[in-house]
């Protein structure tokens, strides 16, 4: 969650900065891409509660998902990210010479990551489902932690893709519609995060052993 917050919080002074500089092209094409990758923040922390729940249920009853199935959905999610971020930088630089705003193919790639992450998060997500009551005590919450926002964080996704691969002037978070980012970006992260936080803050801290990569090290021990 550091990560979406700083994320928000830049696009925002970009924002607030193009006040004064109106015709700093850097800063509302840095806005515009702060907005769309906020998506790929969600979506680790997301991964994160999964892999909690995930090794828990693994202790008891090991299932088709393991760690290093959700370590390559992050994988996933961050190259999204840095491809976006990259997308982001040569589309600015060709809005500069030409005035007309052209999504690159980098970021219509990382986009594509995020689909097939948040995919992958939903099929994890079910196959959890099935094997949750073998989670600890007081760790089966975290399974509908990470299932109810899905759906908000589904339209969230879609507002993502439809700027970059249709980029209509209204889901243009600059000088879009303001009422369509509102109801399709805004208020989905402000539900998850309440989501998030009202879960994350009464869950007890793991012990070193009982996160997922001492787990995954530890089996490879054992093996060896």
């Amino acid at each position: 969650m550091i990560i979406f917050t700083f994320v928000r919080l830049l696009g925002v002074c970009f924002q607030i900065v193009t006040i004064s500089y109106l015709k700093n092209v850097s800063l509302y094409i840095g806005a515009f891409v702060l907005l769309n990758i906020a998506i790929s923040p969600l979506e680790l922390t997301t991964l994160g509660l999964l892999s909690r729940i995930i090794t828990s249920i693994n202790k008891s009853k090991p299932t088709l998902i393991t760690a290093r199935h959700i370590l390559l959905i992050g994988l996933v999610i961050t190259v999204g990210l840095i491809l976006s971020l990259i997308g982001g930088a040569y589309a600015g630089n060709d809005y500069s010479k030409t005035n007309v705003y052209t999504p690159q193919t980098t970021s219509k790639v990382g986009i594509g990551l995020w689909i097939a992450s948040f995919a992958a998060i939903v099929v994890a997500t079910v196959v959890g489902s099935f094997s949750v009551s073998h989670a600890d005590l007081g760790e089966k919450r975290v399974l509908f932690a990470v299932a109810d926002p899905l759906p908000l964080m589904l339209v969230r996704l879609v507002y993502s893709a439809i700027s970059i691969f249709a980029y209509t002037p209204r889901f243009n978070s600059v000088d879009g519609d303001v009422t369509i980012l509102l109801c399709m970006a805004l208020l989905e992260e402000l539900a998850i995060v309440i989501m998030y936080e009202s879960v994350g803050i009464t869950l007890k801290k793991l012990e070193r052993h009982d996160t997922p990569n001492s787990k995954e090290c530890g089996a490879e021990h054992n093996s060896a």
